[in-house]
């Protein structure tokens, strides 16, 4: 039998996510990393990683292993109710006042934020899809590195991240081109987002670059 755990209603975990009591981890290894550092050469504006812990992380874990029962079908894949997403960028501690979730926040059409697809993806799909960044580069910049040498690249960044709870991450992905305003107000935004669940630490995780390349 699987382990037991409590299933919140959909309003709870709106409830609970815009009120928790997140705050940032500065991910050196990460931002270190030879991906990262990758990445960022070829783009115009580095690209945001953020690592967000809480006080509470044994519920937030239960939350994580609920949020399957929040997700719908959208265009032939399984999607992670918007409503979600949008408690934990709108969240109380993680908008103090200027922060990096404000760039996500600041300006943002709500309206058309409901219409976008954060489509559940495994955590194969997730390297893949980090090798895809690099292999396209941005409009100026192009990878000078081998494809197996991404590849590589790839691998070391998410498995620095997933560590030994690879099995109990979910994460959910959108590609979307100016869903918010970066860059105050300037018309550009972001285009390649993820959100990363860690069930058994309780975090997440968000990676995203902007549409100025």
């Amino acid at each position: 039998m699987g382990e037991e755990f409590k299933q919140f209603t959909f309003t709870e975990v709106v409830s609970i996510l815009n009120n928790f009591e997140f705050k940032y981890e500065w991910a050196t290894e990460q931002h270190n990393s030879p991906f990262f550092k990758e990445y960022s050469n070829l783009y115009n504006t580095d690209p945001i990683l953020l690592r967000c812990t809480c006080k509470d992380s044994k519920l937030f874990s239960e939350i994580i292993k609920s949020l399957d029962f929040f997700e719908q079908e959208k265009h032939g894949y399984r999607c992670l109710e918007n409503d979600v997403i949008k408690s934990l960028i709108t969240n109380l501690y993680l908008n103090p006042g200027p922060s990096p979730i404000a760039e996500f926040t600041d300006g943002v059409d709500w309206e058309r934020f409901k219409s976008l697809s954060f489509e559940k993806i495994s955590p194969t799909s997730f390297v893949v899809k980090l090798q895809e960044l690099i292999q396209v580069g941005g409009l100026f910049e192009k990878s000078k590195q081998s494809s197996d040498q991404i590849k590589n690249l790839a691998l070391d960044f998410s498995n620095s991240i997933f560590k030994e709870n690879i099995k109990n991450f979910k994460i959910y992905y959108t590609f979307d081109e100016g869903w918010s305003d970066y860059f105050g107000k300037m018309g550009m935004g972001l285009d390649v987002t993820f959100f990363l669940f860690d069930g058994t630490l309780g975090e997440f995780w968000i990676l995203s670059k902007t549409d100025y390349d």
